[in-house]
């Protein structure tokens, strides 16, 4: 989901580490030096102005990384939770991609404001990783996605990722389902009904369905979020619509959960089903 608003993370689960300074000093006491990443942002410091980086992790298995030059910020965080050695790795790679997207569209904006000799305001982005969810075969973990690419205002929304212990691999909530026509059609009656009354709530008239912004948007369109309220299988779906999707900015977003009904369980892949609870 491409958002540009900066958004200050909250870090979550850094044991006995308050900031991102107390962290980064617990790192170099522990390691003995310069990470990986610091050194990274050292390199693209020439290039890029003048920069402060920090990376740091806690024994819990949480990290945080912070990097600020003259062209760019960028906060990317997961919590301890996410301490799974195949996991760390797909959030690092993330991380370092996000990241090289950033600084790619930070340049090219920078030349462009240069070219038409207007100032240049930094572009972020920021990335917070939270639990969604836990169970035995499942993290369903979502992030607050934040960035700003030097318009007249940022945008923000949520990114979301699946971590599947049994086969050790990332999956998108969407591949547990037999279709994504299938889990539209499970969840319409009640999303479109709730969402329809949430916007006409916001905008103070019943929603046009004639307009770009009456329509209900389709699952493919949504950040999709299971959720466990015994922590044993998912029992709820949550269906994000971030800003511009089902309404426009000044709306915000839209989030609405339903409980888990037959009609969703019916479009989950059978060898999936054991990790589902209907209500």
């Amino acid at each position: 989901m491409q958002s540009r608003m900066f958004l200050i993370a909250a870090l979550l689960g850094l044991a006995a580490c308050s900031s991102p300074e107390e962290m980064e000093q617990a790192v170099a006491q522990e390691g003995g030096g310069q990470s990986a990443s610091a050194n990274s942002a050292s390199a693209s410091a020439s290039v890029d102005g003048n920069s402060s980086s920090a990376l740091a992790s806690s024994s819990a298995g949480a990290a945080a990384h912070s990097e600020a030059t003259d062209l760019y910020e960028y906060e990317y965080s997961w919590p301890a939770a996410a301490a799974i050695p195949g996991l760390r790795q797909e959030l690092q790679s993330r991380m370092d991609s996000t990241k090289s997207r950033l600084i790619a569209d930070a340049r090219e904006g920078r030349e462009a404001a240069q070219d038409s000799d207007f100032p240049y305001r930094p572009h972020s982005a920021s990335w917070e990783w939270q639990v969604a969810a836990d169970t035995p075969r499942f993290l369903s973990l979502t992030a607050k996605v934040a960035s700003f690419g030097g318009g007249a205002h940022g945008n923000y929304g949520k990114d979301v990722l699946l971590w599947d212990r049994q086969r050790d691999t990332a999956l998108a909530p969407l591949d547990l389902f037999t279709s994504p026509a299938a889990l539209n059609r499970a969840i319409a009656p009640r999303f479109c009904a709730e969402l329809d009354r949430q916007r006409a709530q916001r905008r103070g008239m019943a929603v046009n369905k004639a307009t770009p912004f009456g329509q209900c948007p389709p699952v493919e369109d949504l950040e999709v979020i299971l959720g466990s309220a015994d922590g044993e299988a998912f029992d709820r779906i949550g269906l994000y619509a971030a800003p511009y999707v089902a309404g426009a900015y000044a709306e915000g977003d839209y989030e609405i959960t339903l409980p888990l009904d037959a009609a969703i369980m019916a479009a989950v892949k059978p060898q999936y089903r054991g990790a589902f609870s209907a209500r």
